[in-house]
Parts: structure tokens; C-alpha cells; sequence
């Protein structure tokens, strides 16, 4: 669309042409609204319905009563046009993004018109003078910069005077409803509140009807007649369209002269549309024109018709008093009832006047209300007016005060500004500058776009046209003077950052004509960057070459200009680099180019020797790998061993080794002082290779012993990183990197050699005198023979596990150098969480099938290596090139958290390598372990048998998706073992964010307590302590033997945590030379219990483990009276109520169709033992947590068969469950309060459920303590009689 002509605006060189130019701008506005099947029938034509009306909107002469108007027009609108914020629909656009891209096609459509209208300097300059100095694209802009401004509520020259409701003869729904929703005036569009737009205007139907609808012309009739039944029928049209035959001759196309340009900008750069009115015949063209005629003229007597009525009612008004008086007792006007003042009206009525050119009296109307304005301090308005009046006294031509005039129009524009009414401030100054330059004041007419150049410092584009003009008034007898040059420089730079590149070319190359050589230093600064384009123009590209360098150095422009300066000079570059190849002339020198900075004094070397991939040589590594690489070197070489973080860090001397195909990195900080960004290719390392071959100096440029590897990057402005360049060795010898090689703009070419030093010297006097540093060495390297290189990765690398899970997976260790290892070991920091199995052929989990479903399993296993060291584990003796190992690797989630987990490996070459006796690998990886089962353990002593204990194991399942299904617990002790106080018959589901209380028995083992004793007496036998593990099976699964491999080795790993070894501390004394054991009898009455789980979609198996149960303390002092504090403070708020619960401990009690519950009588003894407060205080008895109200529940989890979860502990209170006592005195005496726990089935019962609300009288401390808030269980046991004694007798 590049073609798109852009219409010419009116050149203003006299009064008339001002008088001409104010009759086209200021025009009444008809709002036009259409029904989509309007513009569907006009689409036919690639045409909406107003593009129809506007090539006969203007009449050569309109005769109405006694006015004749010649060149009369009116400005056909759509609501969109008069306010780019409102929508069709009359209301204000929610969303701000299409607000923005409506600002937006604006701004683009302004940037076209002016680019385009450049092509018009030529002919305007061949047909007129040059002293008018025409730009046709700022008297474009202008004219555009009005039609276009915002519908403001201050003036009513933008206010439709009219409104074309259009619809067509094949609308769905009612006409007359759809009319009013097109305009009601009772009910008019949003924006007609919004703005104060008086509704009473004129109303035009017109009825659409597609020629070759199947509905006919008849339905149109009958529509066209119920319309004109509802409305006035001299206000009604029938418009039929489309008419036109396949054999008559299509129309000329006449549309787009008549378009805005703005409207012809969207049509072919928006919409993609071409008119041509295809469909259209010659009757359907003269409809149209007939249709628009009538519309003008009903306009023009509907104007005249309201400026008489308002006239007559409220200017008479507004001069006589009497008349004033009389209109309080008067009917208000509809403008009135709407809250349209009388300023307003008059207003309203003195634009009309004006638009129908009556300049007279819209004078006088205009001055009428100027002073109300002002008096009322409505200074936006009383801006308008005076605007209003200096135009009219321009166009009377009667001898009005010129100096009124200017004042007027002058104070409108000031009074603008200062309200920020931008658009309304231009507007006045576009006038003003006119009105100077017409009467040739060219000066003033320069100051005042001055000062409009200011108004919007944000729009380039609108500065730059303003600077423009204020350099052509400034001129002096048709010459430029250095103000006038300034100004072209200022439109220049401005018109540069618009796109509009012609322009700024223009500008410049006029205003460089005054400052060429002048001693102007920021001026000529700027203008070099022009100067330098320029050259390019005139293909002068070796002074352009040259400037361009000169001036690159010392730039200190903004960023935009560098970045135009930084494309013209490679632009620059570039063509001259092929003029110069065209004569001949190959590899120009670029040598002198400093961009980007090279800082070399931060040169860093990455080394691959070492570890295995890269690493700085300077660098000392984290905390963790170096006691990790301590430990493990120390161990397999000796402690003599001197490792690189024991010699001073600025050390350089020694020449670091680098193995053959392995690459050698450098790290070199770049920088860019420019503040745009730079395009730096090709990058690499330059080098020489001392010592390879026979002949080292005879090799060519292809055998230069090393690869290099380019690289590319983007350097942003004022940046500086660090790029990592690297050489690779292919031949042995000494390897000396010496520089760096780039390229910029694919073209030039830069180069910067190294110069690094060591650390300065200050050992001797001399050395102090004399600035000498240290030989520095970081930048050779001495190049051995091939290597072991050795490579580890995880065959499925497991990132997440839940707390307790177990998985497994397979480390694959490669060697992928050129020679075969040997001793290959690794070192870990998480042995808790992975342990390396040996057998390289299983890295599933070992599993067992319970073959005689035994609910209740024992396994031994003995104690050795419990003190091994599992994160150390030699993987094998040798390895060859190119081989590869598979090992198993278990992972446990041991504790949950974020893992930073680390795998050190220690190989040696097969073949002795002076250089590098021995290679490190550093393997590292990721692992989350997240909540899952949680075990708290409490304990209670039992009364029946001293030598057992009740253990109270509460399950907490912390998973929030997926429940888990426990059917295996073990205990893991050398004496104890756990029983099951019920029978475990079913699989303990643990809801998601639920728990579960199981109920165990603690009880020693006689026949190991027996081994022990035999073992204990001899320090030999000590580490063949056995292990007894206890397993009770509820799962028809196959079971987890906590025994074998790896389930022991974690642990054994956890126990080196807990410092638990089982048979205690054997501490060696010299003076007896004895050895005694440490806390033996702690170790051995220790007990470990384990969780075996499953999530209910099998997809995890899990270990949860509880490691030391606390029991022993019970079974030595057990605990029946809840702790109370006895001096209770604010600071100390314990309960001061004592509670104990008396009650039989064991019970018998058949459950029988005829006695289903068993009832057990509970006294709670209560005192207040403060020793100094009165207390109140409610007790309330709580049933425990029911998950059903009978004994089981049954439950469907997704797509899993029914699961059954048994009631935990559920029972109840019978009787005064709850008890409130006030005024308890200090150190009272027991209250004893009996009440009833009934029970519905065997098992073991937490009688701990109550609540206290206690208050101190005296002190107004208070508490709520929630149930079970004591440490201590009251525990029952409930048993039929049929159950042996021996299994269950634990009180």
C-alpha cells in the first residue's frame, strides 16, 4: 500500500485561505449508527455505509430560507471518531489494550502521512516560490491533529447536531426497538451524559434495503411503513442498494477521494480493503446522493431552527431581568432537565451560528458568556471562548482590535496549557501561527511554535515538525542563520527517532551547511554522527571509515544515537570493504578498533585435569568437597599429599598439565562502554603449541596442534561478563595461549594480546625499588599423552522421593578416555540416603514371599560393619578405555528436605603419568525428599508384667493425595520385641492429612537376653551381637526382610546418626590395660521401630523408621498424675488444675448379641493446686477422634476396590460429661467426679480426651487447655475372656 496517494491539504497564504481552511475544519457533525447488516450490505462493495454518504457531503452552494452557503459541508461520524476511548455502543472502553492499540494506529497513521507527503516537496516547490517555504506534511499534520482531537464537554463544535439511525430491511428483531437501541433521545448513548452533548438533536431514519433480498421490496415497505408510522415520515428514507445487473457496466470509483485520510489509512493498512463498489448502479449512486442532500439540508434548518429557539428563550433570558424572574415560574427546556447550563446552551447555539457562518452573531454569543466563565473560575471553557471570539473577529474582516485579538487567542492558548489540555493548547497555537503568518510576522510566528514544540516533549515526531517551522521563521533574507541551524539540528534529531529518515536527512544536511567547521564543541560533537552518514551518501567511504573511528572512542551520545552511529559505521565498514575488493585491495587492517574492552588482568583458567570437567584453577571448592577430596585422597595415597588451597591464592608459577582432546578454558571479562549493545562474533582463543612434531616451525596453518571453537554473544550497554573460550590440544607439547580474535558487524575484525603478571615481589630491597612481579604461568599449560577421563550418570535420574521411600536405580560409570584405570573409588555425603550395592546384576529391591502367613515373623541378622564407613566404597580395580560398569544404587528418603548430594570419584592411569598421577571426578545432583509417614512413639508401663511395656505408636500420614496402606511393622532391637496387643488381621490405612494410634507390647527376649549374657563376657564376641527383627505381616504383599541388603545398610547408616552400635563403646585403658565398655546397657535395651508402606497407588514403597523408642524410662518410674504448675504467671501459664484418672486398668468383658457394650467406671480427682489464686474452671469430656459411627467404615479411594478401615479407638462418655466449678480456693481439697467410659470392642483405649477452661479470679489469667494435653496416656485394656492370658495379659 505504499502507493496509498495521501490527499493534499489547503496551502493558507492569505486571509482568504484562512476563512477557506476554518470552513472545512470546523464542520457539523452528523453521528451516523448502523445495524451489522447495514454494514454487511455495504461490504458487498468493500465499503461500510458512511463511506456511501461522504463523497456528497459537501455542496457547492446550499440554499436554506435566508441563507445561502457556498462549499457547505457536513463531517459524517461514527462515535469511535469523536472519542478514541469510547466504543460503538456509546460507552467508554473497559480494556485499556485496545485503547492502546488504538493510540497506537493513530500514531502510525500520523508517522504515514508524513513520510508519504514527502514525495509532495518536489512538485509544491516546482509550482510555487520558494519563499513560502511550503512543507506540505506539516499542514497535513495540522489538519489531521484537529479533526482528530477527543470530543471535549467544554465545546459543542464536535457535538452531533444530527443522528442517522440506519437499519435494513433484514433485521431479525423489531425496527422500532432496534432504532431506539441505535438512538433514543429520551435514553441517548453514554457519552452524550458523559460529555453534556444535548440529546434534543435532529433524528434522520434511514430503512437499507438489499436489492437482491429475498424478502423483496414489499417487506421493506411494510417495514419502511411501520417506521414511519412510529416517527416523523418527512425524517424517514428508503435507501435500496446493490441494484446494479451482471451486464451493466461497473461504477468509476469515486470513494477514496472523499475519505479522511485517516479513514483511507485504516482501509488499506488495517482493514486490507480496497472500495470499489462493484455491486452499486447508477440509481443506487444518485439514492445516495439524493439521500445525503436531504440530510445537509434538513441539518441547516434544523440549525437555524435551534438557534432561533434558543435565541428567543434563553439569551433573552439571560439579558432581562424581567425575563429572568419570569422563567423561575416557567417549564424547564429539555437541555435544562439534562443539566445543560445556560452557558452552554448559548454556547451551543453560538457554534451552530458559527458553523452555519453567521460570524456576527456567534461573536457576540461567545462574548456573552466569556465573562460568566471567567467569574465562575471555569477556566477550560472560558478558554474555549475566547479561542472562539479571536476566530471570529479573524474571519468578519471588520476592523476589530488587532492587539484584543492577540491577547485573546494568546490567553486561550495559556490557559490551556496550564489546565494540560495539550491537544486544545496546539490547536490555538496551529491558529495562531497562521494568523502571524498571513500578516508576515514570521518571528512571532516562530516563538509560538517554540513554545508549542514544548507542550508534549514525549512526541518526537510533534517536536520535530515544530522545530522545523521555528527554523524557517527564523531565517534571514531566505538564509539560515546558526539559531535557525540549531532548530533543523533539533527537528533533525528528533524526526531520526521516528522512522521518518528522509526528514532528519534533509535537516541535517541544511543545518551542517552553518556549523561546518565552527569551534561549536557539543554541536559539532553531535553533528559528527550526521557528518559520518553523510560521507556514506556521498560514497566517500574512507573518510566516512575514518571519522566514524576517530569519534567511536570518545563517544559520549545517548544511547539511541550510538546505536545509529554503531549501524552506520559497520554499514560503512561493509561497503567499504567491498569497494576495496572491487580494485583489488583483500584484508584491510581494522587493528585499531578498542570495542569491546579486554580486561586481562581478570583472566581466569578452567581446568578439565583435575576433576574431570571444567573447573577454575584459581577457585577453591565449597567446604564439603574439600573435606571430601581430603578424606578420600588422604585415604588412598597417603597423608603426604599437598593439595592446591594450601599455596597462596595469586600463585602462578607452576604450568598446570592438560591431556590430549581434553579442552583447556579461558575466562575473560569483556566489556561494552557504549550505551547500546554489540553484536560480537567469531570470538576465540589464539595460541601457539611449542614442542610438537619435529619441525614446529615449519607447521602450516592447518596443523597448528589445537582447535579452537568461535563463539558468539549480544554485549548489552555499560555491560561487562565473563565469556569462557576454549582450546583444545590434539598434539603433546607446551601450549601457550597468547590472545584473542573477534569480529563486529561481521566485518571488523579486532585483536588483543595477553599480558598477565604474576604477584608483585617485595622479598628483597631491590625488589622493593624496582617494580617486579612473579613469572606467571596460568596461560601454559604442558600437554601430556591420553588420559583416563571418566564419565558417571544415573540410568533414571530420580530427583523426589517421599519421606521413608525406597528405589532403586543404576549408576553408569564410563571411561571415556584413551587409556584404561585403575583403583576407582567414590566418596558421597549423603550415606543415609544412597548406598552403592555390589551386585552388578540386581538393582531391584529384595522382596520375600511369606510362604506360611504367618502374621507374625522373626529374622536375626549380626552387627557387623554397623561401624563401617558407607560413604566410602571401592566400585573396581580396573577399568579399560571406552568400558562402562553398571552398578545398583538404593536410595532411602532418610529425612526430608532439599539434598545437595555429592559423588566424589578417585581413579589412577593404568600407565604412570608423572604430570597427573591420579584424577578426581565430581558427580552431583539434586534430591527433594518430601513428608510422608510420620512416627511418634509414647510409652506406658504395664502393671500385670514388669518386664513389658504398653507403646502407643501414632502414624500421621502427611501426604495430601494418595492415603498409605501399612502392612508390615518390624522392630529391630538385640533384646526387645514387639507383639501385637490386637491382631493385626487387615492392611492400617492412613487417610491423606490423617493419623492412626496402633497399640503394641514391648517385651524382652529371654533367649537372646540369654546370648547376650554370654557374649558380653568376651570382647572378641562383642560385634556377633545378633539382631532380632520382629515383623508383624497384616499384607497378603510379598514382605520386606529388614534384614538383607540394603534395608540393613540404611540402618546401620542411621544408627552411626544416633551413635547406636548395640553392644556399646569399647574404650581401651592404658594404665590397666583393660577395655571397658561405655553405655552397654543403653545400647542393648534399645529398640528401632520400622513402617512398611505402600501408597494406595503402589507406585512407592517406603521405610519409615523410629529410631531409639523411649520405654525404658516407664518401666522405672511409670506416671499417673498430670504435671500442674504451681506458680502460675503470665509469664508461666500451666495449668493449675490437677487431674488424675482412677480407674481398672484391664477388664474382661464378653461382647454379645445380649451385652454389646462394656461399661467401666472412671473417677476424676480434681484440685486446684495454686498455692495463692482462687480458679474457676469448666472440664469437659471429649469422645476420641470417629471416622464412622459403627466399628468399621467401608471407603472407595478413586478407582481402587472397597478398602476397610477400622474405627480407631472409638468409644464413649456416659454421664455429666461436662462440670464447671467456680471460686476453687488455693491447695483445695479432691474433687472426685464419676463418670462412664463404654466400650463397644476389645482392644487398648487413650481415656486421656478432655478439655479444661480454667481462669484465675484474682488475676484475670486464663487458658483453654485442648484434650490430651498431659505427656502422660490413661490407658485400658479391654479383652474377651477366650483370648489367652500369655498373649494379651499386659496390666
Amino acid at each position: 500500500m505504499n502507493d496509498l496517494n495521501v490527499p493534499p491539504s489547503i496551502s493558507i497564504n492569505n486571509q482568504a485561505d484562512l476563512q477557506k481552511w476554518f470552513e472545512t475544519i470546523f464542520t457539523p457533525v452528523v453521528l451516523v449508527r448502523t445495524t451489522p447488516s447495514v454494514e454487511n450490505i455495504c461490504l458487498k462493495n468493500n465499503l461500510h455505509f458512511i463511506d456511501l454518504l461522504r463523497p456528497y457531503q459537501t455542496v457547492k452552494e446550499l440554499n436554506y430560507s435566508t441563507i445561502t452557503l457556498q462549499n457547505f459541508s457536513v463531517n459524517f461520524v461514527k462515535i469511535p471518531d469523536l472519542h478514541r476511548e469510547y466504543s460503538e455502543d456509546g460507552n467508554r472502553l473497559s480494556n485499556r489494550s485496545e485503547i492502546e492499540q488504538r493510540e497506537k494506529i493513530q500514531q502510525q497513521f500520523i508517522g504515514h502521512i508524513i513520510r508519504e507527503s514527502y514525495n509532495q516537496l518536489s512538485e509544491y516547490q516546482q509550482q510555487q516560490s520558494e519563499a513560502l517555504d511550503i512543507s506540505p506534511w506539516f499542514d497535513i499534520y495540522r489538519d489531521e491533529y484537529i479533526k482528530t482531537l477527543n470530543l471535549s464537554e467544554h465545546e459543542t463544535l464536535m457535538h452531533p447536531v444530527a443522528c442517522v439511525s440506519v437499519i435494513s430491511s433484514e433485521e431479525a428483531n423489531d425496527p422500532i426497538q432496534t432504532l431506539k437501541s441505535l438512538y433514543d433521545p429520551e435514553n441517548p448513548p453514554k457519552f452524550f451524559k458523559d460529555f453534556g452533548i444535548d440529546s434534543d438533536v435532529l433524528h434522520i431514519i434511514i430503512l437499507v434495503h438489499d436489492h437482491f433480498y429475498s424478502g423483496g421490496l414489499e417487506k421493506a415497505n411494510l417495514v419502511f411503513n411501520k417506521i414511519k408510522e412510529k416517527y416523523k415520515a418527512s425524517s424517514c428514507r428508503l435507501l435500496v442498494l446493490n441494484s446494479r445487473e451482471t451486464n451493466e457496466k461497473p461504477l468509476t470509483e469515486i470513494w477514496s477521494n472523499s475519505m479522511p485520510r485517516k479513514d483511507l489509512y485504516y482501509r488499506n493498512f488495517v482493514e486490507k480493503i480496497v472500495p470499489n463498489g462493484q455491486h452499486l448502479s447508477v440509481t443506487d449512486v444518485k439514492y445516495i446522493q439524493s439521500t445525503v442532500e436531504f440530510i445537509l439540508s434538513q441539518v441547516v434548518s434544523f440549525m437555524d431552527s435551534k438557534i432561533k429557539s434558543v435565541t428567543s428563550t434563553v439569551v433573552a433570558n439571560k439579558k432581562a431581568l424581567k425575563n429572568r424572574i419570569t422563567s423561575w415560574f416557567t417549564k424547564k427546556t429539555k437541555a435544562e432537565e439534562e443539566g445543560i447550563s445556560v452557558e452552554m446552551q448559548i454556547r451551543r447555539m453560538a457554534d451552530m451560528a458559527f458553523m452555519i457562518r453567521d460570524y456576527e452573531t456567534s461573536f457576540a454569543h461567545y462574548k456573552l458568556i466569556s465573562g460568566d466563565f471567567k467569574s465562575n473560575k471555569d477556566f477550560k471553557h472560558y478558554a474555549g471562548a475566547l479561542e472562539m471570539m479571536s476566530i471570529c473577529a479573524i474571519l468578519q474582516n471588520a476592523n476589530q482590535n488587532k492587539k484584543d485579538i492577540e491577547n485573546n487567542i494568546d490567553s486561550a492558548f495559556l490557559n490551556y496549557k496550564s489546565l494540560d489540555q495539550s491537544g486544545f493548547a496546539l490547536r490555538v497555537a496551529f491558529i495562531q501561527a497562521l494568523l502571524f503568518k498571513i500578516k508576515g510576522s514570521f518571528r512571532k510566528a516562530g516563538d509560538v511554535y517554540m513554545k508549542a514544540s514544548n507542550i508534549d516533549e514525549r512526541n518526537f515526531l510533534q517536536a520535530a515538525l515544530f522545530f522545523e517551522q521555528t527554523a524557517i521563521c527564523n531565517r534571514v533574507n531566505l538564509k539560515l542563520t546558526r539559531k535557525s541551524a540549531l532548530f533543523l539540528i533539533l527537528a533533525g534529531y528528533r524526526y531520526s527517532h521516528t522512522d521518518q529518515i528522509k526528514h532528519s536527512y534533509r535537516c541535517y544536511k541544511a543545518a551542517m551547511k552553518v556549523y561546518f567547521s565552527r569551534d561549536w564543541t557539543q554541536i559539532y560533537e553531535h553533528m559528527s554522527f550526521t557528518m559520518g552518514r553523510l560521507s556514506q551518501h556521498m560514497k566517500d567511504l574512507k573518510s566516512s571509515v575514518n571519522y566514524l573511528h576517530d569519534f567511536m572512542t570518545s563517544c559520549k551520545q545517548t544511547s539511541e544515537n550510538q546505536q545509529k552511529f554503531m549501524d552506520e559505521f559497520v554499514q560503512t565498514v561493509t561497503a567499504f570493504i567491498s569497494e576495496q575488493n572491487e580494485k583489488g585491495i583483500h584484508d584491510a587492517p581494522f587493528d585499531f578498533l578498542d570495542l569491546p574492552k579486554i580486561n586481562t588482568t581478570s583472566l581466569r583458567i578452567l581446568l578439565g585435569s583435575q576433576y574431570g570437567s571444567p573447573v577454575y584453577a584459581d577457585e577453591l571448592p565449597n567446604e564439603e568437597w574439600m573435606k571430601m577430596e581430603e578424606s578420600l585422597v588422604k585415604k588412598m595415597v597417603g597423608s603426604l599429599v599437598f593439595f592446591k588451597w594450601e599455596r597462596p591464592a595469586n600463585d602462578f608459577k607452576k604450568i598446570e598439565p592438560s591431556v590430549i582432546n581434553e579442552p583447556v578454558f579461558v575466562e575473560v571479562y569483556i566489556s561494552n562502554t557504549l550505551g547500546i549493545p554489540i553484536d560480537i562474533k567469531d570470538i576465540e582463543l589464539d595460541a601457539v603449541l611449542n614442542g610438537a612434531g619435529d619441525n614446529n616451525s615449519t607447521m602450516d596453518e592447518n596443523d597448528k596442534g589445537y582447535v579452537t571453537e568461535p563463539i558468539s554473544v549480544t554485549l548489552q550497554s555499560q555491560a561487562s561478563i565473563a565469556i569462557q573460550l576454549k582450546v583444545t590440544p590434539v598434539k603433546t607439547g607446551e601450549l601457550q595461549i597468547i590472545g584473542l580474535k573477534w569480529i563486529i558487524g561481521n566485518c571488523i575484525r579486532g585483536y588483543k594480546r595477553f599480558q598477565v603478571k604474576g604477584r608483585r615481589l617485595n622479598d628483597t630491597k631491590q625488589q622493593r625499588i624496582n617494580v617486579q612481579y612473579e613469572q606467571d604461568n596460568r596461560l601454559k599449560f604442558k600437554i601430556v599423552d591420553s588420559a583416563p577421563l571418566l564419565r558417571v550418570n544415573f540410568t533414571q535420574d530420580i530427583r523426589q522421593v517421599w519421606n521413608g521411600e525406597v528405589c532403586s536405580t543404576s549408576m553408569v560409570i564410563t571411561n571415556d578416555g584413551r587409556s584404561s584405570l585403575k583403583s576407582l573409588r567414590v566418596k558421597l555425603n549423603h550415606p543415609s540416603i544412597y548406598y552403592l550395592g555390589n551386585n552388578m546384576n540386581t538393582n531391584t529391591l529384595p522382596l520375600s514371599v511369606n510362604d506360611d502367613k504367618s502374621s507374625r515373623i522373626q529374622y536375626t541378622s549380626d552387627v557387623n560393619g554397623i561401624l563401617n564407613d558407607y560413604s566410602f566404597y571401592e566400585i573396581c580395580d580396573s577399568l579399560d578405555a571406552g568400558q562402562s560398569i553398571e552398578i545398583p544404587v538404593f536410595i532411602r528418603g532418610s529425612y526430608s528436605g532439599h539434598h545437595d548430594v555429592k559423588f566424589l570419584f578417585y581413579y589412577e592411569p593404568t600407565e604412570k603419568i608423572d604430570e597427573l598421577k591420579y584424577r578426581l571426578y565430581r558427580f552431583q545432583t539434586k534430591l527433594e525428599v518430601l513428608e510422608s509417614l510420620k512416627i511418634t512413639t509414647f510409652s506406658e508401663t504395664t502393671y500385670t508384667d514388669l518386664n513389658s511395656v504398653v507403646c502407643g505408636v501414632k502414624l500421621q500420614n502427611f501426604r495430601q493425595d494418595q492415603y498409605l496402606e501399612i502392612g508390615q511393622l518390624a522392630s529391630v532391637s538385640p533384646l526387645w520385641e514387639v507383639l501385637p496387643i490386637v491382631p493385626l488381621e487387615t492392611p492400617i490405612i492412613v487417610m491423606p492429612r490423617e493419623s492412626y494410634t496402633l497399640y503394641l507390647k514391648i517385651v524382652k527376649n529371654h533367649e537372646q537376653e540369654k546370648k547376650i549374657d554370654e557374649i558380653i563376657g568376651n570382647e572378641d564376641k562383642l560385634p556377633n551381637i545378633e539382631l532380632l527383627h520382629t515383623h508383624l505381616i497384616s499384607s497378603k504383599d510379598k514382605i520386606i526382610n529388614t534384614s538383607l541388603t540394603p534395608y540393613k545398610q540404611f540402618l546401620f547408616s542411621e544408627c552411626k546418626k544416633h551413635e547406636l552400635t548395640y553392644y556399646g563403646h569399647p574404650v581401651y585403658s592404658q594404665e590397666k590395660n583393660t577395655t571397658n565398655l561405655v553405655d552397654i546397657e543403653d545400647q542393648l535395651n534399645t529398640l528401632t521401630l520400622q513402617v512398611v508402606w505402600r501408597s494406595s497407588d503402589k507406585s512407592s514403597l517406603g521405610i519409615s523408621q523410629h529410631m531409639r523408642v523411649a520405654f525404658l524410662p516407664h518401666m522405672k518410674k511409670p506416671k499417673r498424675i498430670h504435671t500442674s504448675a504451681k506458680f502460675p504467671t503470665k509469664e508461666n501459664l500451666h495449668c493449675p488444675i490437677e487431674v488424675i484418672l482412677d480407674y481398672e486398668k484391664e477388664i474382661l468383658h464378653q461382647f454379645e448379641p445380649s451385652s454389646p457394650m462394656c461399661t467401666v467406671t472412671v473417677l476424676v480427682k480434681l484440685r486446684n493446686v495454686s498455692p495463692d489464686q482462687n480458679t474457676e474452671f469448666t472440664l469437659e469430656f471429649l469422645p476420641p477422634y470417629i471416622q464412622s459411627s459403627a466399628a468399621k467404615r467401608t471407603t472407595v479411594i478413586g478407582s481402587n476396590p472397597n478398602i476397610v478401615i477400622p474405627a480407631q479407638n472409638y468409644y464413649l462418655w456416659n454421664g455429666p460429661t461436662r462440670l464447671f466449678m467456680k471460686d476453687v480456693k488455693p491447695n483445695s481439697e479432691e474433687y472426685v467426679v464419676p463418670i462412664q467410659a463404654c466400650f463397644f470392642s476389645p482392644g487398648v483405649y487413650n481415656l486421656n480426651q478432655f478439655r479444661i477452661a480454667w481462669k484465675q479470679t484474682d488475676t484475670g489469667i486464663s487458658r483453654i487447655i485442648p484434650h490430651s494435653f498431659a505427656e502422660e496416656q490413661f490407658l485400658i485394656h479391654v479383652r474377651t475372656p477366650n483370648v489367652e492370658k500369655t498373649t494379651v495379659d499386659f496390666f
